[in-house]
């Protein structure tokens, strides 16, 4: 059978790339699976389209731009996938794919995912069947959990360009590819094309809608290390909560309220997206609160309740007041190692002292393994400081619990056990 020559894409070193399914979809450009499983294409896009640049002006700039991406000091054993090789002709390149892996998206529930689910456990029966789907859903793709350990690796690694005064530019549940297995913690970040250092003053950015920093969508500013961090807060919240950070109730509602029911101009959910409406939780301003989504207190510790109350918060309109991503690491792993698993419904939930049953189907907690360290004052001859709490289920007599170095050396946001 003859090949779709629109198909084909020749490479600088003469390959012939066959594209295929989309893989992701970024600000300006298109990810395709090709028909070699270890290779991908980038396309680059007409800006506010998903139509390839044809222009050849646009072509040779493109193609620069990815010329002067390979002279970023970008650490090597950084796990961000890198331009193997220039498309002729065509404004995109090669990378090398890693199998098995799919975009943070896939933790949001579809009609795909949603119609293969055909069983309603007892736990769920009391609630709509579209909520009891969407929480078994949170479930199959490794509930809490599995959240909270692929969000602190995509913390690392941009608190790893960043150190290296690099930005990422554009942040999206697209962009961050993890294992599709469970056993691995593999996790990479597809689209390096808008890598560069960080300028004051730079003006302009691409992003990928509704994950964009307010100063970005504003045009008040260019990428930065903050404009990383706001995306990095939305994906963060979004993945864990299953609720956008600004789309309230104001919003969904379109502006209606039982005290005013005038109707705002322009388009609420574009004005919630560029940051002109204070986000859900924000403790300051209720009028765009909700309580969609899984309730914070299941899914959100203290510590990371706090981080996204000053990115969303004060940091929404100044900028700098927003925590860096150096602070997300750590705040994440420390939510991870508090969590515990369901031996019933495998839902994983935050553990303290107080709970005795699962929050979501009543099962008694089983016998549990905590471990506390903390600095050591060695002129009073005493503990003090609490430093780290790692605490897990013992579902058998037989069962291993590998205890993580971050329990007793100082965290480090580069590398650390899963």
């Amino acid at each position: 059978m003859a090949h779709n020559k629109q198909q084909l894409f020749v490479d600088e070193h003469h390959n012939i790339h066959q594209k295929t399914n989309v893989l992701g979809t970024g600000g300006q450009g298109i990810v395709y699976r090709t028909s070699d499983s270890d290779i991908a294409i980038k396309l680059a896009t007409i800006k506010d389209s998903e139509k390839p640049i044809t222009n050849k002006v646009d072509i040779r700039n493109f193609q620069t731009k990815i010329q002067n991406l390979r002279l970023l000091p970008i650490p090597e054993n950084i796990n961000i996938t890198k331009p193997m090789a220039m498309l002729k002709d065509s404004a995109g390149y090669v990378m090398h794919l890693l199998n098995e892996m799919q975009p943070f998206s896939h933790f949001w529930h579809n009609p795909k995912a949603i119609r293969k689910i055909n069983n309603i456990p007892g736990w769920l029966e009391k609630i709509p069947e579209e909520s009891a789907k969407q929480l078994i859903h949170y479930s199959n793709t490794g509930g809490l959990r599995r959240r909270l350990s692929g969000l602190a690796k995509c913390a690392s690694i941009l608190s790893e360009l960043h150190s290296m005064g690099l930005i990422y530019g554009d942040i999206s549940a697209e962009n961050v590819f993890i294992s599709k297995y469970y056993e691995s913690n593999e996790l990479w970040l597809i689209d390096p094309d808008n890598i560069r250092f960080c300028k004051d003053g730079a003006k302009g950015g691409v992003y990928t809608p509704k994950y964009a920093a307010p100063e970005l969508v504003q045009h008040k500013s260019g990428g930065s290390f903050k404009t990383d961090c706001h995306s990095f807060a939305v994906l963060t919240f979004w993945i864990l909560t299953l609720n956008h950070p600004f789309i309230g109730d104001h919003v969904i509602n379109g502006g209606a309220d039982w005290a005013d029911d005038t109707e705002e101009d322009g388009d609420l959910d574009e004005k919630a997206y560029a940051g002109l409406l204070p986000w859900i939780d924000d403790e300051n301003d209720d009028s765009n609160y909700s309580d969609n989504g899984l309730p914070r207190s299941l899914v959100l510790t203290d510590k990371l309740r706090g981080l996204f109350q000053l990115t969303f918060g004060v940091g929404r309109t100044t900028p700098w007041k927003r925590p860096t991503i150096f602070h997300w690491p750590k705040a994440l792993m420390e939510a991870y190692d508090k969590t515990l698993q369901c031996i019933e419904c495998k839902m994983s939930f935050y553990h303290n002292d107080d709970l005795k049953v699962c929050p979501f189907c009543g099962t008694e907690i089983n016998e549990l393994i905590t471990v506390r360290t903390y600095l050591y004052d060695e002129e009073n001859n005493k503990k003090k400081n609490l430093q780290w709490i790692f605490i897990r289920e013992v579902t058998s007599n037989k069962i291993k619990i590998t205890l993580p170095n971050r329990i007793f050396f100082p965290f480090s946001n580069k590398k650390f056990d899963i």
